[in-house]
């Protein structure tokens, strides 16, 4: 958190270095059974990403993520982007770190791995899932700017603010991201509180999240709006780094007024996260999901579980070839007891998938 919070300045190196590095994800994934409108089926190479990531000048660092598939045919894409500025201070007696972003994906800025960008699953099939979520739940990602200033307090009190607005069209086709529909009227203010506390041997969390959003269709009139607003916790028991347990927890409410796309009804949408981990040696772990959508809407209902089991034989300080050999082979399956809104037949959509990911 302190590396990523320090805007990704923290070096061993004696001046700064191209801060490259490349990841890679293969997969195989299958539905239990084969839909109307899609395979049942998929092998690919589900990822492959390129970054720039790490320390540009001594306050001035990247996160940029550059991804391709064989789904998109050899087109390269901008995915993630967080470029920060940051400087550690004293604020009143108290030893803080402060700093600017500029990214594109509201929670990518956040150093928890409890809000919608960085949550459980951390990778997953693409055959299916859920149609409803909130829209702070990935449902801007890529498509817009933001500026987010935040600040990180006495190691505890994490502080941040600031506001998105949609990108140019113009940009957007230049890094072949999907010109989206709608766009955001305006700029959609975004803000996150959290407490952090680290005792060394375990270290716990407990925050809000929001934003206020709304979207404009391209050929309509009106606007849609979006109300969300979240609580987070987690907890991690590190120990002697042997044993490690893991819990995070997240529940987001979503108010919508659907003033552009349905004559101004009003409509709720709950989402409902909490997954644990078990890893012993940094080695073996063993994960488990719970999520639950809720919303008054008649689609809007999903509610299922993951189950994950995974083996990471490079990537540690002292494994083989570190820090250039990083490895972790998963099984994941993913089943569901509702799906959007209905209950027959949503096991249909229960997915098997395996992985190999690797980061070089």
């Amino acid at each position: 958190m302190k590396f990523k919070l320090g805007g990704y300045t923290d070096s061993t190196a004696a001046s700064p270095l191209i801060p490259l590095s490349a990841m890679l994800v293969a997969s195989a994934s299958n539905l239990k059974t084969k839909p109307e409108d899609g395979p049942k089926t998929d092998r690919s190479i589900q990822e492959a990403s390129v970054f720039l990531a790490g320390r540009l000048t001594s306050n001035i660092g990247s996160f940029i993520q550059a991804t391709t598939s064989s789904a998109d045919h050899g087109r390269v894409s901008l995915d993630n982007v967080d470029v920060r500025a940051a400087k550690a201070i004293d604020l009143k007696g108290q030893d803080a770190i402060v700093g600017v972003s500029f990214n594109n994906n509201p929670t990518v800025t956040d150093p928890l791995n409890t809000v919608p960008a960085w949550r459980f699953p951390y990778m997953t099939s693409e055959l299916t899932g859920p149609g409803s979520s909130p829209l702070l739940d990935g449902g801007l990602e890529m498509q817009v700017g933001g500026i987010t200033a935040y600040a990180f307090v006495n190691d505890s009190i994490y502080v941040e603010l600031g506001g998105y607005s949609s990108l140019p069209d113009s940009f957007l086709n230049t890094v072949n991201v999907d010109v989206p529909d709608p766009k955001l009227n305006g700029v959609a203010p975004y803000w996150r509180l959290a407490y952090i506390k680290d005792n060394h041997k375990d270290a716990y969390s407990i925050g809000l999240v929001g934003m206020n959003a709304s979207l404009r269709p391209t050929d309509g009139t009106g606007s849609d709006k979006y109300d969300d607003i979240g609580v987070d916790a987690s907890y991690q028991f590190l120990g002697t780094r042997k044993h490690i347990f893991t819990a995070n927890s997240s529940y987001i409410h979503e108010r919508q007024t659907l003033g552009a796309t349905d004559s101004g009804n009003k409509y709720n949408l709950d989402r409902f996260d909490i997954a644990g981990s078990y890893y012993y040696d940094q080695t073996y772990g063993l994960n488990a999901g719970l999520f639950r959508i809720n919303g008054n809407a008649s689609d809007a209902d999903s509610n299922g579980y993951i189950l994950q089991a995974d083996w990471t034989p490079f990537g540690k300080e002292g494994s083989w070839g570190a820090p250039w050999a990083n490895v972790r082979v998963g099984l994941q399956y993913t089943g569901y007891s509702k799906f959007d809104g209905s209950s027959a037949n949503a096991s249909d959509n229960n997915t098997t998938y395996a992985f190999i990911w690797t980061a070089f």
